[in-house]
């Protein structure tokens, strides 16, 4: 008997699930609040990258329409921005490639649809799950929205930040110079916070997208809470001046009279709050329900995890629905377990680095003066779990230093400044 799977959320957890699940023949409803022509009339969705892992299991899916070789990057600039300017790249063996998700989400449900899959575009309430539930074999949760994550009770075996670590400001603007060869750069400002610079890959081309991670209170903090919409110019020239105060590496390839953001629609503005919550809950039929993508695992853009260890879990999960059609506690169980260290990882690893810890900006430092240190850990940035087993302590990164014949640096006064904030 063929089982069927109702998996609520669109996003590209669920879709990347659901593909899967129809390529294994399995009968698979998605649920999405939006339509795909919604999609793509939205704002800005997101401001995320695929790694090599993700873009080869997006191939394997048949739905890797965008070639991550010809329109990614391979190339990742770092920098240390504060009293002791630290500036180092190198080259990583796999592609990234950013997508904006007004065209790819779109893309993924037409794939979906054309495999069998059957869409239903319209919100599930939390108070609904037990009904829909009872129309599928086995439902899972791939959404946050609507209170769906309360479903799923924190961890409280994992370290939970209290509130999100950073604001966010997301804008795809002109203006600004590519770095070649082309690459991401990432820029920590000392006592203010971060800048991911990338090129996005739009209906309209290949744009600049710039995602601020301000600390909050910080002086860049307000970029948040600026509305593009409401003053345009006022916003830009906010953003012209974050860059020229505290990003130089990226505002040295600035033209002040060509700067501005696309447009209103093309700008994000808020905060995450990161959390990790359990693999599975039951609905009050007994019945159980699986948790998935941001439902599950919600963490900062800041290192650029997001939505690849959400393809990972999806990946995992849809393994384990075509290998056993048991859905029972052991199966949770056996889900939860197979995706446990590279999820936990992720979440960890991303919290670390929102605390900006003296011994992971010292890490960065020495990165400048050795090249196969910077190259290796251009290397390990993709893989989470290998990420994580670095930076996870100072011991870890005296090690691993010393690994290259590096001797550990001593903390500044201004990085123990800030690992105390």
């Amino acid at each position: 008997m063929v089982p069927d799977i109702g998996i609520v959320g669109a996003g590209v957890a669920g879709m990347h699930l659901g593909v899967l699940l129809r390529r294994g023949d399995i009968d698979v409803t998605v649920y999405a609040d939006r339509s795909a022509d919604e999609l793509a009339r939205s704002r800005l969705l997101n401001a995320v990258m695929h790694h090599q892992g993700t873009l080869d299991r997006e191939k394997r899916l048949g739905v890797g329409h965008w070639d991550g070789d010809r329109l990614g990057w391979r190339h990742r600039y770092q920098n240390v921005h504060g009293p002791d300017d630290a500036r180092y790249s190198a080259a990583v063996p796999g592609a990234s490639l950013a997508l904006d998700y007004r065209v790819y989400l779109p893309a993924l449900m037409a794939d979906f649809e054309q495999l069998g899959g059957r869409l239903v575009v319209r919100p599930v309430q939390l108070d609904e799950l037990d009904a829909v539930s009872r129309r599928h074999d086995l439902l899972v949760v791939a959404t946050g929205r609507g209170g769906m994550q309360l479903l799923f009770p924190v961890r409280a075996d994992v370290a939970q930040r209290a509130g999100a670590g950073r604001t966010i400001c997301a804008a795809l603007v002109t203006g600004v110079s590519r770095p070649d060869p082309e690459g991401v750069t990432l820029s920590h400002a000392v006592g203010v916070g971060e800048l991911i610079e990338f090129p996005l890959l739009t209906a309209q081309g290949m744009v600049t997208a710039l995602l601020f991670e301000s600390l909050p209170g910080g002086p860049a903090d307000d970029l948040a809470g600026l509305s593009p919409a409401a003053d345009q110019k006022t916003f830009d020239a906010r953003l012209l001046s974050a860059l020229e105060s505290h990003y130089p590496a990226t505002h040295e390839r600035v033209d002040a009279r060509s700067f501005e953001s696309v447009s209103p629609q093309d700008t994000l503005q808020g905060a995450v709050a990161p959390v990790m919550r359990q693999d599975f809950a039951r609905l009050t039929d007994g019945r159980p329900v699986i948790a998935l993508g941001d439902a599950h695992v919600l963490i900062d853009p800041l290192t650029g995890q997001g939505a690849n260890i959400a393809s990972y879990s999806a990946e995992v999960l849809g393994e384990a629905i075509i290998d056993d059609l048991g859905f029972d506690d052991h199966f949770c169980r056996r889900v939860a377990a197979r995706r446990e260290h590279v999820l936990r990882a992720a979440f960890e690893w991303t919290n670390l680095a929102l605390d900006a810890p003296a011994h992971l900006l010292n890490l960065h430092r020495a990165a400048v003066s050795s090249t196969d240190l910077a190259s290796d850990l251009a290397r390990r940035h993709p893989d989470p779990d290998l990420m994580w087993r670095t930076v996870a302590t100072e011991q870890r990164v005296a090690r691993y230093l010393r690994g290259f014949g590096i001797t550990p640096g001593r903390t500044t006064t201004e990085d123990t400044r800030h690992d105390q904030t």
